[in-house]
């Protein structure tokens, strides 16, 4: 899912269209860009990658391996390298 909401030109709504703004979470009122939470998600998935729990790091792999989008294998390396 995070594959299709890393693109630049992505066009975040705002909740207030779809629900009555009383009923809206103050966290959620000021929408973030999908990028940021992308970025942070797959900072901690790497920072996993170095757990000293064996199984917590062959699912963090496994997940990396199969289950990332391809638009996200050049973020992913980046993080790796730094």
């Amino acid at each position: 899912m995070s594959g299709a909401c890393y693109n630049e030109h992505i066009e975040v709504f705002s909740l207030d269209k779809v629900v009555p703004r009383e009923m809206v979470p103050d966290k959620l009122r000021v929408v973030e860009k999908p990028r940021n939470n992308i970025t942070r998600f797959l900072e901690a998935l790497i920072g996993h990658l170095v757990d000293s729990d064996n199984t917590i790091r062959d699912v963090v792999r496994e997940a990396l391996g199969s289950e990332l989008s391809p638009r996200l294998y050049a973020s992913l390396i980046d993080h790796l390298n730094s």
